[in-house]
Protein backbone atom coordinates (compact mmCIF):
# COMPACT_ATOMS: atom_id res chain seq x y z
CA UNK A 1 0.00 0.00 0.00
CA UNK A 2 2.89 2.35 0.73
CA UNK A 3 4.31 1.57 -2.72
CA UNK A 4 0.97 2.36 -4.37
CA UNK A 5 0.80 5.72 -2.60
CA UNK A 6 4.37 6.69 -3.43
CA UNK A 7 7.01 4.27 -4.81
CA UNK A 8 9.81 6.67 -3.86
CA UNK A 9 8.78 6.76 -0.20
CA UNK A 10 8.60 2.96 -0.23
CA UNK A 11 12.11 2.85 -1.71
CA UNK A 12 13.52 5.17 0.94
CA UNK A 13 11.83 3.57 3.96
CA UNK A 14 11.56 -0.12 3.00
CA UNK A 15 14.44 -0.69 0.55
CA UNK A 16 17.06 1.68 1.93
CA UNK A 17 15.71 1.49 5.47
CA UNK A 18 16.11 5.21 6.16
CA UNK A 19 14.13 6.20 9.25
CA UNK A 20 11.99 9.30 9.44
CA UNK A 21 13.47 12.21 11.33
CA UNK A 22 12.83 12.12 15.06
CA UNK A 23 11.00 15.01 16.61
CA UNK A 24 13.27 17.13 18.83
CA UNK A 25 12.72 17.17 22.58
CA UNK A 26 10.40 19.91 23.75
CA UNK A 27 8.21 20.02 20.65
CA UNK A 28 4.58 20.99 21.03
CA UNK A 29 2.94 18.20 19.02
CA UNK A 30 2.55 14.47 19.45
CA UNK A 31 3.84 12.35 16.58
CA UNK A 32 1.07 11.14 14.23
CA UNK A 33 1.98 7.49 14.88
CA UNK A 34 1.64 7.79 18.66
CA UNK A 35 -1.54 9.83 18.31
CA UNK A 36 -3.05 7.14 16.10
CA UNK A 37 -2.02 4.36 18.48
CA UNK A 38 -3.56 6.18 21.44
CA UNK A 39 -6.84 6.73 19.61
CA UNK A 40 -7.03 3.07 18.60
CA UNK A 41 -6.30 1.91 22.15
CA UNK A 42 -8.96 4.14 23.67
CA UNK A 43 -11.62 3.19 21.12
CA UNK A 44 -10.83 -0.48 21.61
CA UNK A 45 -11.42 -0.05 25.33
CA UNK A 46 -14.65 1.86 24.68
CA UNK A 47 -16.11 -0.79 22.38
CA UNK A 48 -15.31 -3.55 24.83
CA UNK A 49 -18.05 -1.92 26.93
CA UNK A 50 -20.69 -0.99 24.36
CA UNK A 51 -23.45 -0.98 26.98
CA UNK A 52 -21.77 2.15 28.38
CA UNK A 53 -21.25 3.82 25.01
CA UNK A 54 -23.28 6.91 25.93
CA UNK A 55 -21.14 7.39 29.04
CA UNK A 56 -18.00 7.51 26.93
CA UNK A 57 -19.33 10.49 24.98
CA UNK A 58 -18.36 12.63 27.98
CA UNK A 59 -15.04 14.41 27.51
CA UNK A 60 -13.87 14.10 31.13
CA UNK A 61 -14.46 10.35 31.15
CA UNK A 62 -12.39 9.95 27.99
CA UNK A 63 -9.66 12.24 29.29
CA UNK A 64 -9.02 9.89 32.21
CA UNK A 65 -8.74 6.95 29.82
CA UNK A 66 -6.32 8.88 27.58
CA UNK A 67 -4.14 9.79 30.56
CA UNK A 68 -3.99 6.15 31.63
CA UNK A 69 -3.13 4.95 28.13
CA UNK A 70 -0.52 7.69 27.64
CA UNK A 71 1.41 6.28 30.60
CA UNK A 72 2.05 3.17 28.49
CA UNK A 73 3.72 5.33 25.83
CA UNK A 74 5.96 7.24 28.20
CA UNK A 75 9.18 6.59 26.27
CA UNK A 76 7.56 7.65 22.99
CA UNK A 77 6.24 10.87 24.50
CA UNK A 78 9.53 12.14 25.92
CA UNK A 79 9.70 14.83 23.25
CA UNK A 80 6.63 16.57 24.72
CA UNK A 81 6.67 18.95 27.64
CA UNK A 82 4.12 18.09 30.38
CA UNK A 83 1.96 21.05 29.39
CA UNK A 84 2.06 20.08 25.72
CA UNK A 85 1.16 16.47 26.55
CA UNK A 86 -1.84 17.54 28.64
CA UNK A 87 -2.99 19.83 25.85
CA UNK A 88 -2.71 16.99 23.32
CA UNK A 89 -4.66 14.60 25.55
CA UNK A 90 -7.42 17.14 26.09
CA UNK A 91 -7.59 17.71 22.34
CA UNK A 92 -7.89 13.97 21.68
CA UNK A 93 -10.51 13.53 24.41
CA UNK A 94 -12.59 16.35 22.94
CA UNK A 95 -12.33 15.00 19.39
CA UNK A 96 -13.10 11.44 20.50
CA UNK A 97 -16.13 12.58 22.51
CA UNK A 98 -17.53 14.38 19.46
CA UNK A 99 -16.74 11.36 17.30
CA UNK A 100 -18.62 9.02 19.64
CA UNK A 101 -21.58 11.39 19.85
CA UNK A 102 -21.89 11.24 16.07
CA UNK A 103 -21.17 7.52 16.13
CA UNK A 104 -24.06 6.65 18.46
CA UNK A 105 -26.62 7.79 15.90
CA UNK A 106 -24.89 6.69 12.69
CA UNK A 107 -23.16 3.44 13.67
CA UNK A 108 -24.49 2.81 17.18
CA UNK A 109 -26.20 -0.16 18.81
CA UNK A 110 -29.46 0.44 16.96
CA UNK A 111 -27.72 -0.24 13.64
CA UNK A 112 -26.24 -3.63 14.51
CA UNK A 113 -27.00 -6.82 16.40
CA UNK A 114 -23.62 -6.59 18.11
CA UNK A 115 -21.15 -3.72 18.10
CA UNK A 116 -17.51 -4.65 18.44
CA UNK A 117 -18.04 -8.38 17.88
CA UNK A 118 -14.41 -8.37 16.77
CA UNK A 119 -11.78 -5.88 17.95
CA UNK A 120 -8.24 -5.72 16.58
CA UNK A 121 -8.85 -8.89 14.58
CA UNK A 122 -5.59 -9.93 12.95
CA UNK A 123 -4.97 -12.31 10.08
CA UNK A 124 -1.64 -13.54 8.82
CA UNK A 125 0.08 -12.34 11.99
CA UNK A 126 -0.10 -12.60 15.76
CA UNK A 127 -2.76 -10.62 17.60
CA UNK A 128 -1.41 -7.77 19.67
CA UNK A 129 -4.66 -6.72 21.37
CA UNK A 130 -3.38 -3.20 22.01
CA UNK A 131 -0.47 -1.28 20.57
CA UNK A 132 0.85 -0.52 24.04
CA UNK A 133 -0.09 -3.56 26.07
CA UNK A 134 -2.74 -6.28 26.04
CA UNK A 135 -6.06 -4.86 27.22
CA UNK A 136 -8.29 -6.92 29.46
CA UNK A 137 -10.62 -9.27 27.61
CA UNK A 138 -14.30 -8.48 27.68
CA UNK A 139 -16.81 -11.11 28.86
CA UNK A 140 -17.50 -13.69 26.17
CA UNK A 141 -14.64 -12.51 23.98
CA UNK A 142 -13.14 -15.99 23.93
CA UNK A 143 -16.35 -17.15 22.20
CA UNK A 144 -16.22 -14.47 19.51
CA UNK A 145 -16.61 -15.66 15.92
CA UNK A 146 -14.01 -13.09 14.90
CA UNK A 147 -10.83 -14.21 16.60
CA UNK A 148 -7.43 -13.53 15.09
CA UNK A 149 -6.11 -16.20 12.75
CA UNK A 150 -2.57 -16.94 11.64
CA UNK A 151 -3.57 -17.72 8.06
CA UNK A 152 -2.93 -14.90 5.56
CA UNK A 153 -5.31 -13.82 2.83
CA UNK A 154 -3.96 -15.61 -0.26
CA UNK A 155 -4.98 -14.52 -3.76
CA UNK A 156 -3.64 -15.00 -7.28
CA UNK A 157 -3.65 -12.39 -10.03
CA UNK A 158 -2.12 -12.84 -13.48
CA UNK A 159 0.24 -15.52 -12.25
CA UNK A 160 1.35 -13.46 -9.25
CA UNK A 161 0.60 -15.07 -5.90
CA UNK A 162 -0.11 -12.58 -3.13
CA UNK A 163 -0.33 -13.13 0.62
CA UNK A 164 -1.74 -10.40 2.84
CA UNK A 165 -1.64 -9.81 6.57
CA UNK A 166 -3.63 -7.16 8.39
CA UNK A 167 -5.46 -6.11 11.51
CA UNK A 168 -9.11 -5.03 11.43
CA UNK A 169 -10.00 -2.34 13.97
CA UNK A 170 -13.61 -3.39 14.49
CA UNK A 171 -16.19 -5.82 13.15
CA UNK A 172 -19.90 -5.31 13.89
CA UNK A 173 -22.43 -8.10 13.39
CA UNK A 174 -25.44 -6.86 11.40
CA UNK A 175 -27.18 -10.22 10.94
CA UNK A 176 -25.73 -13.21 12.75
CA UNK A 177 -28.00 -15.77 11.10
CA UNK A 178 -27.11 -14.64 7.58
CA UNK A 179 -23.48 -13.93 8.53
CA UNK A 180 -23.54 -10.28 7.50
CA UNK A 181 -21.13 -7.85 9.13
CA UNK A 182 -19.71 -4.33 8.91
CA UNK A 183 -16.03 -3.39 9.09
CA UNK A 184 -14.80 -0.17 10.69
CA UNK A 185 -11.35 1.34 10.36
CA UNK A 186 -10.43 4.36 12.47
CA UNK A 187 -8.28 7.15 11.10
CA UNK A 188 -6.58 9.64 13.39
CA UNK A 189 -6.42 12.16 10.55
CA UNK A 190 -7.93 12.29 7.10
CA UNK A 191 -9.80 9.40 5.54
CA UNK A 192 -8.58 8.13 2.14
CA UNK A 193 -9.75 10.16 -0.83
CA UNK A 194 -12.55 8.70 -2.91
CA UNK A 195 -10.31 8.67 -5.97
CA UNK A 196 -7.57 6.82 -4.10
CA UNK A 197 -10.02 4.08 -3.13
CA UNK A 198 -11.57 3.75 -6.59
CA UNK A 199 -8.25 3.69 -8.43
CA UNK A 200 -6.68 1.14 -6.13
CA UNK A 201 -4.18 3.45 -4.44
CA UNK A 202 -5.80 2.70 -1.08
CA UNK A 203 -6.75 -0.98 -0.84
CA UNK A 204 -6.77 -1.55 2.92
CA UNK A 205 -10.47 -1.95 3.71
CA UNK A 206 -11.26 -3.64 0.41
CA UNK A 207 -8.74 -6.37 1.20
CA UNK A 208 -10.02 -6.58 4.78
CA UNK A 209 -13.52 -7.25 3.43
CA UNK A 210 -12.11 -9.93 1.14
CA UNK A 211 -10.26 -11.48 4.10
CA UNK A 212 -13.45 -11.60 6.17
CA UNK A 213 -15.18 -13.42 3.32
CA UNK A 214 -12.36 -15.86 2.58
CA UNK A 215 -11.06 -16.54 6.11
CA UNK A 216 -14.22 -16.23 8.22
CA UNK A 217 -16.99 -16.99 5.73
CA UNK A 218 -18.90 -13.77 6.44
CA UNK A 219 -20.27 -11.21 3.99
CA UNK A 220 -19.26 -7.60 4.58
CA UNK A 221 -22.17 -5.30 3.81
CA UNK A 222 -20.23 -2.11 4.47
CA UNK A 223 -16.60 -1.29 5.14
CA UNK A 224 -16.27 2.16 6.66
CA UNK A 225 -13.35 4.52 7.15
CA UNK A 226 -14.11 6.83 10.10
CA UNK A 227 -12.03 9.88 10.97
CA UNK A 228 -11.90 10.66 14.67
CA UNK A 229 -10.59 14.21 14.26
CA UNK A 230 -12.04 15.43 10.95
CA UNK A 231 -15.80 16.00 11.24
CA UNK A 232 -16.10 17.65 7.82
CA UNK A 233 -14.89 14.54 6.00
CA UNK A 234 -15.68 12.00 8.67
CA UNK A 235 -16.46 8.80 6.76
CA UNK A 236 -16.13 6.88 3.53
CA UNK A 237 -18.09 3.71 2.84
CA UNK A 238 -17.18 0.83 0.57
CA UNK A 239 -18.59 -0.41 -1.81
CA UNK A 240 -20.68 2.79 -2.19
CA UNK A 241 -17.52 4.67 -3.15
CA UNK A 242 -17.32 2.64 -6.36
CA UNK A 243 -20.80 3.68 -7.53
CA UNK A 244 -20.68 6.75 -9.77
CA UNK A 245 -23.45 9.34 -9.52
CA UNK A 246 -23.86 9.69 -13.27
CA UNK A 247 -26.83 7.61 -14.38
CA UNK A 248 -25.16 6.62 -17.64
CA UNK A 249 -22.10 5.22 -15.86
CA UNK A 250 -21.83 1.39 -15.84
CA UNK A 251 -21.51 1.28 -12.04
CA UNK A 252 -24.65 3.32 -11.36
CA UNK A 253 -27.01 0.35 -11.62
CA UNK A 254 -24.66 -2.24 -10.14
CA UNK A 255 -25.83 -4.32 -7.20
CA UNK A 256 -23.92 -4.40 -3.92
CA UNK A 257 -22.38 -7.77 -4.82
CA UNK A 258 -21.26 -6.48 -8.23
CA UNK A 259 -19.70 -3.40 -6.63
CA UNK A 260 -17.81 -5.57 -4.16
CA UNK A 261 -16.52 -7.79 -6.97
CA UNK A 262 -15.36 -4.66 -8.81
CA UNK A 263 -13.63 -3.42 -5.67
CA UNK A 264 -11.92 -6.78 -5.09
CA UNK A 265 -10.71 -6.94 -8.69
CA UNK A 266 -9.25 -3.43 -8.59
CA UNK A 267 -7.50 -4.15 -5.29
CA UNK A 268 -5.96 -7.33 -6.71
CA UNK A 269 -4.83 -5.47 -9.83
CA UNK A 270 -3.27 -2.73 -7.72
CA UNK A 271 -1.46 -5.23 -5.50
CA UNK A 272 -0.12 -7.13 -8.51
CA UNK A 273 1.00 -3.84 -10.05
CA UNK A 274 2.87 -2.96 -6.86
CA UNK A 275 4.62 -6.33 -6.73
CA UNK A 276 5.67 -5.98 -10.37
CA UNK A 277 6.97 -2.47 -9.74
CA UNK A 278 8.99 -3.54 -6.71
CA UNK A 279 10.47 -6.53 -8.54
CA UNK A 280 11.51 -4.40 -11.52
CA UNK A 281 12.83 -1.54 -9.39
CA UNK A 282 10.40 1.20 -10.43
CA UNK A 283 10.44 3.80 -7.64
CA UNK A 284 9.26 7.00 -9.30
CA UNK A 285 7.74 9.62 -6.96
CA UNK A 286 3.98 10.05 -7.22
CA UNK A 287 2.91 13.69 -7.38
CA UNK A 288 -0.24 13.55 -9.52
CA UNK A 289 -3.77 14.62 -8.60
CA UNK A 290 -2.81 15.27 -5.01
CA UNK A 291 -3.08 11.63 -3.96
CA UNK A 292 0.47 11.62 -2.67
CA UNK A 293 1.63 15.02 -3.82
CA UNK A 294 4.78 16.37 -2.28
CA UNK A 295 6.00 13.10 -0.82
CA UNK A 296 9.60 13.86 -1.80
CA UNK A 297 9.98 17.35 -0.30
CA UNK A 298 7.78 16.53 2.69
CA UNK A 299 10.72 16.75 5.08
CA UNK A 300 10.24 13.29 6.55
CA UNK A 301 13.60 12.23 5.14
CA UNK A 302 16.70 14.33 4.59
CA UNK A 303 18.08 13.93 1.08
CA UNK A 304 21.71 13.58 2.15
CA UNK A 305 20.74 10.70 4.50
CA UNK A 306 19.01 8.96 1.60
CA UNK A 307 22.00 9.49 -0.69
CA UNK A 308 24.45 8.24 1.93
CA UNK A 309 22.48 5.05 2.60
CA UNK A 310 22.12 4.40 -1.13
CA UNK A 311 25.88 4.68 -1.65
CA UNK A 312 26.59 2.37 1.28
CA UNK A 313 24.34 -0.22 -0.35
CA UNK A 314 26.09 0.25 -3.70
CA UNK A 315 23.12 1.91 -5.38
CA UNK A 316 24.11 4.81 -7.64
CA UNK A 317 20.50 5.91 -8.12
CA UNK A 318 21.41 9.55 -7.52
CA UNK A 319 24.36 9.75 -9.92
CA UNK A 320 24.08 12.34 -12.68
CA UNK A 321 23.58 11.11 -16.22
CA UNK A 322 26.89 9.81 -17.56
CA UNK A 323 28.43 9.87 -14.09
CA UNK A 324 29.33 6.73 -12.17
CA UNK A 325 29.36 6.07 -8.46
CA UNK A 326 33.20 6.01 -8.62
CA UNK A 327 33.22 9.52 -10.13
CA UNK A 328 31.02 10.78 -7.30
CA UNK A 329 33.32 9.14 -4.75
CA UNK A 330 36.40 10.87 -6.23
CA UNK A 331 34.62 14.24 -6.16
CA UNK A 332 33.69 13.70 -2.52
Amino acid sequence: EQYLKCPYTFFVSDVLGVDELDQPTGTLEMSPMVRGSLIHDVLQQVFKQTEQLEQFTQKECLLEIYRARAACYRTRLNNLTPAALERELRYLADKTARFLQDHVSKYGRDTAEQLGAGLEVAFGRESRGSSAEQLESSPGEELSVFRSVGDPLAVEKDGIFLRFAGRIDRIDILNRQQKICRLVDYKAGQIPASKAVKQGVDVQLTLYALAVRELFGWHCEKAVYLSVTDRKHSRREIPDTFKERKKDHPTHEMSEEELWNLAFERAKNAAARAVTGIRTGVFVPVTWDGLAAGCVPSGRYQLFRVQSKARIMGLDVFAEEGETAEDESEQA
